[in-house]
């Protein structure tokens, strides 16, 4: 009868130990669920387009959209398939070059960035892309559309630094017309020239 005591006891703790360990994960997923919440409402703020994108071997595995305000979790009503995903997101003749940029920033797990086009719908659309690392074989793809006032932007500031390059080199530059009148000199051929 004492065996069968200390045999019961046990099982009792251990069934204490279980309901409580049941208890802990139940809490966890209530955290798990809060925080996804959390995150999906976090995400559908954001104007970007986000991506995981995951790597196998040296080639894309698998992409997954992520639900922001101006990407729904699905493609065109397609349920993310892959080979749509691919095509959407990195056109052919280009693929190679993202994805040595993605392996590159798996390889030294550290983010870069660069401007791309995605031709959609007879329009080009300009992107900034950040990529991230997420894990060694992932990593998060955020592009970001370039506005056409930002593209203007970028553009008068490319101007201005040609103009200043242009003004402070140490030889003579000077651009003509068809018929010989100048449209442009800097201010070391105005030395050279003596036209100061």
């Amino acid at each position: 009868m004492h065996l069968l005591e200390k045999e019961l006891c046990e099982l009792r703790h251990v069934n204490q130990l279980l309901k409580e360990e049941i208890r802990c994960r139940r809490l966890m997923e209530l955290k798990l669920r809060s925080f996804e919440t959390q995150m999906r409402a976090v995400l559908g703020t954001f104007n970007d387009m986000m991506l995981v994108v995951y790597i196998c071997g040296d080639e894309i595995a698998n992409i997954e959209i992520l639900a922001t305000m101006k990407f729904d979790s699905s493609l065109d009503g397609a349920n993310d398939t892959i080979t749509q995903t691919i095509k959407q997101f990195f056109q052919e003749d280009i693929l190679q070059i993202y994805l040595e940029k993605i392996l590159q920033v798996l390889k030294t797990q550290k983010a870069c960035s660069f401007d791309y086009s995605i031709c959609c719908e007879r329009r080009l659309l300009r992107y900034n892309a950040k990529i991230h690392p997420i894990s060694e074989n992932s990593v998060l793809w955020v592009g970001c559309e370039i506005s056409e006032s930002r593209l203007r932007e970028v553009e008068a500031e490319k101007v201005l630094k040609f103009e200043s390059l242009v003004n402070s080199a140490p030889v003579g530059i000077f651009e003509t017309d068809a018929k010989a009148n100048y449209v442009f000199v800097n201010p070391h051929w105005l030395k050279i020239s003596g036209m100061n």
